[in-house]
């Protein structure tokens, strides 16, 4: 064989490396698959294009692999299959409580469609939707995940799913490390609820709030700026294109000749137009979360305060949580043990990977870090003033005592007072009652255009979700079913709660 035949073979071989590495990943058609070298030539930076972090062996003999993901993209749930399947870890560990992989785990089953219709039958009228809000918060959430997945044809948290199935495949033992969903609802209200006498910054730290004059952000302006911003093509098309989809569910001021175009069913055409930028958004954001840059956006929050609030309470706290649990998770493991694969929402992986180096570097954790970690599981932030109920029992004893001896000295003045607290109280409360209404209005609506977009998915793609995934995957409950799965989320402190003290029982 001469040397150009040798050439040609090796060249031959690394295309179809390349080749067959590029279709496990993305699972594109072969005619899709771009050749060329600025694509196919893997520098040291790839894994950042993919949101993959290494970190060797350096804890306890453990590798940890971090990928970063969006909970709402296909690339993710790729990324994810090809890094458990290809490197094959005996523990994955991702970030979900158990309600929320419960609540995965049931739409993953019944498929997109039918979840949509469950959530909307929740808030089909008005008192069901005000149960929800005042009972059970957290599902009323589920909608946004619910309309983003449509919007870019993505199961919502496919990429957690995607990992259980795969951990099942090949014997992993799938760890829990994120806190209990609840928890976090019930931080954040507690803080936005106290906000006015202490604002919690993003470092923990304790300011007196500085009264700012809210700028008025037009909705419209800031989409079309987010659009330019990632690169959509033409974002006053795709502007136009969202006005109409919106338009299906709710007042949306549309032009002269679009009303009389439009009759509250969302076209394919204008789907397809916002889902490509979508996309890009959504996978454009990923990278900045891996990268250290994302952010709670103050265009959108329009307040300071709440954007310190939700960062804190979202964001910095959950990261020593899945940081300490993933720690520990390693330190407790076997010998036998050698990889670990960490599948976490990418904003979460900067954060994460300065506190597992400070704990790696830490011969023994100190009992601030034991403390605060324990702190963030508590359903009540410890820098939040608590209400004290003492007081106002004592507030309202003066009060009944102060009319009381009001009525004996001077009664016609008592009267007047008593006749205006009523009405005092019915306007408070007139107030919050309104504005509940008026929200649980709006989850109605919302509701009804959930059903009314994913039916647009449909009829642009008449192999639903499901289909799909049941068509590649094989019996994807019985996988599941297959896969072992433990929580790993406990408290340093834990013995007065009865539960366990250290990760080595539980495994």
């Amino acid at each position: 064989m001469n040397e150009e035949e040798e050439e040609e073979e090796e060249e031959e071989a690394a295309l179809t490396l390349t080749l067959s590495s590029n279709i496990a990943h993305s699972s594109l058609p072969l005619l899709k698959v771009s050749f060329s070298s600025a694509e196919n030539d893997c520098d040291d930076d790839c894994d950042d294009k993919k949101c993959i972090k290494r970190f060797g062996e350096k804890f306890h003999g453990k590798e940890i692999i971090l990928i970063g993901t969006a909970h709402v993209s296909k690339r993710s749930q790729e990324t994810t299959e090809f890094v458990i399947k290809n490197e094959r870890p005996e523990i994955v560990f991702i970030e979900l409580d158990k309600a929320r992989l419960h609540s995965l785990l049931r739409q993953r089953e019944i498929g997109r469609t039918e979840s949509i219709k469950e959530l909307k039958e929740k808030v089909r009228t008005v008192p069901r939707a005000l149960e929800l809000m005042m009972y059970k918060a957290r599902e009323s959430l589920g909608f946004v995940y619910a309309i983003l997945s449509v919007f870019v044809d993505a199961e919502p948290g496919g990429e957690f799913v995607k990992a259980i199935e795969k951990s099942g495949e090949i014997g992993a033992l799938v760890v829990l490390g994120d806190r209990d969903s609840t928890v976090t609802m019930k931080r954040i209200y507690s803080r936005l609820a106290r906000a006015k006498k202490k604002s919690t910054t993003a470092l923990g730290e304790t300011e007196k709030t500085k009264t700012k004059q809210k700028k008025w952000v037009d909705p419209e302006e800031s989409a079309k700026k987010v659009a330019e911003k990632y690169g959509c093509k033409d974002p006053a098309k795709v502007l136009k294109c969202l006005k109409r989809i919106l338009s299906a569910g709710f007042d949306i001021k549309l032009d002269k000749e679009e009303i009389e175009n439009n009759n509250g069913i969302i076209n394919e055409k204008d789907l397809k137009t916002v889902r490509e930028c979508a996309i890009k958004i959504v996978e454009a954001t990923r990278r900045e979360g891996f990268n250290g840059e994302g952010r709670f956006s103050k265009e959108l929050l329009n307040d300071e305060l709440n954007e310190d609030v939700m960062t804190k309470t979202i964001l910095h706290e959950r990261d020593v949580i899945l940081a300490h649990s993933l720690y520990r998770t390693a330190k407790s493991a076997g010998p036998n043990v050698r990889k670990i694969v960490g599948v976490v929402g990418s904003g979460h992986v900067p954060g994460m990977a300065k506190i597992l180096m400070q704990l790696n570097n830490d011969e023994e954790l100190d009992e601030v870090q034991k403390n605060t970690h324990d702190e963030y599981l508590n359903d009540f932030p410890a820098d939040v003033e608590k209400p004290n109920y003492s007081n106002t029992m004592t507030g309202l004893a003066a009060a009944i005592g102060g009319m009381t001896l009001l009525r004996m000295k001077k009664p016609a003045i008592a009267s007047r007072i008593s006749s205006a607290v009523p009405v005092f109280f019915g306007m408070a409360l007139g107030g919050v009652t309104v504005a509940s209404f008026v929200a649980a209005n709006a989850l109605v609506k919302v509701g009804s255009f959930a059903e009314k977009l994913q039916e647009a998915s449909l009829r642009s793609s008449p192999i639903t979700f499901r289909e799909r995934d049941l068509d590649t995957d094989g019996d994807t409950r019985e996988v599941i079913r297959r896969a072992r799965i433990r929580n790993g989320v406990v408290k340093y402190n834990n013995n007065r709660s009865g539960g366990l003290t250290s990760l080595e029982e539980e495994f």
